[in-house]
């Protein structure tokens, strides 16, 4: 069975342990309509599994983001991130995302899409894919996040503000 795909398994199993019920159709409480939220990974590690005798990480760099969960009647999001893609190249990003109700008062569990754009005068790069990450409000506006990169590749560790 291929690694990522055992690792997606523990991190679910992980943030629905303390989940009674999930609700696909209602904001969650941490993330309810009109939220926002401003954050940024401080630490990003990436991984290659591909091969096994090859594993390797390493710290990359931070990504900022802005987050604004629709008041349209079902918890989409859109949001925008910021990050270096390389050190030399910034990245403008978009991030379009549905919350999942896991009714947990304090816990933003998320599915999301991402594209990032960087250009520059010799090269242009685009990344994109799927992401799942969870948000836990620690306090009234401070929340933890931990959101899966890119193909499953990364792990991001951060820390978001609730604007609202």
């Amino acid at each position: 069975m291929n690694k990522r795909i055992i690792l997606f398994l523990i991190f679910i199993a992980f943030i629905c342990a303390s989940a009674t019920g999930i609700d696909f159709w209602r904001y969650p409480e941490a993330a309810d309509k009109d939220a926002m939220f401003a954050g940024a990974y401080a630490a990003s590690l990436v991984f290659n599994i591909d091969n096994p005798r090859d594993f390797r990480y390493e710290f990359y760099f931070p990504e900022f983001y802005l987050d604004y969960v629709l008041p349209v009647g079902l918890p989409f999001s859109f949001g925008t991130s910021l990050k270096p893609l390389t050190p030399d190249v910034f990245g403008v990003g978009a991030r379009a995302g549905y919350h999942i109700n896991l009714n947990v008062p304090d816990l933003n569990f998320y599915v999301m899409y991402a594209v990032t754009f960087g250009i520059t005068s010799d090269f242009s790069v685009i990344e994109f894919g799927p992401r799942i990450g969870a948000r836990y409000r620690l306090f009234s506006f401070i929340c933890l996040n931990v959101e899966t990169g890119l193909a499953m590749k990364t792990i991001h560790f951060g820390i978001a503000i609730k604007l609202n």
